[in-house]
């Protein structure tokens, strides 16, 4: 049988109720150094029920579970190779990415490199061009995909990492989109520049 969750210090404590375990909580008060002090419970002990749930499936669009490509434009005024690996540890979750330019230049983990290399544009890598495929690898994560780079001039309020960092999939989407939604708006406009052509030639012959 279960045990009845305690409403007070005196009902149970941890060494006469290991099923729950208090813990000191400071409740915020009028006054910031004098908070009051309350006891709260947390079970830590009992019978749980785990509910069966399937693992969803691989999603093709996603750079991680998938085979999706990711998009990186960069300030090419100022971004370097190293801030390329830092992008690659805060932003995509690696722990020592490795580069791999396929057009034939490997830079490998950060600290294959020297500081001059670290330090230098992007732009100014070796192989580097616009629409560059770079390969990176994660081996201790077993994680990889394929990074497109592009070099611009970015806005700083819009970009102020001096990066924009996109999923190639979901651009080509959106330009789909764009195009479908292009050719749309020239249909719609055929159709109205050739009702009003109908229309005046109505009006003329009345």
């Amino acid at each position: 049988t279960s045990k009845p969750t305690p409403t007070s210090a005196s009902q149970c404590t941890p060494s006469s109720n290991p099923e729950f375990e208090a813990i000191r909580k400071a409740t915020p008060t009028n006054t910031l150094n004098n908070p009051k002090i309350t006891n709260s419970w947390i079970r830590t002990r009992g019978p749980m029920w785990v509910q069966n749930q399937s693992l969803e499936a691989p999603k093709q669009n996603c750079a991680v579970c998938g085979n999706a490509q990711m998009a990186i434009t960069v300030e090419k005024t100022k971004f370097t190779l190293g801030h390329l690996y830092n992008m690659l540890r805060t932003r995509m979750g690696m722990i020592d990415p490795s580069i791999d330019n396929l057009s034939g230049a490997y830079f490998g983990s950060l600290e294959d490199n020297d500081e001059h290399l670290i330090g230098k544009l992007l732009i100014d890598c070796p192989k580097m061009q616009n629409g560059v495929h770079l390969s990176i690898e994660d081996q201790m994560q077993d994680f990889d995909f394929s990074l497109i780079v592009s070099f611009d001039s970015l806005d700083e309020e819009k970009a102020p990492e001096g990066y924009v960092l996109t999923n190639a999939h979901a651009v080509e989407k959106s330009k789909e989109e764009q195009k479908r939604a292009s050719v749309k708006r020239a249909l719609e406009d055929a159709e109205r520049a050739k009702a009003a052509k109908k229309a005046r030639v109505v009006h003329e012959l009345v």
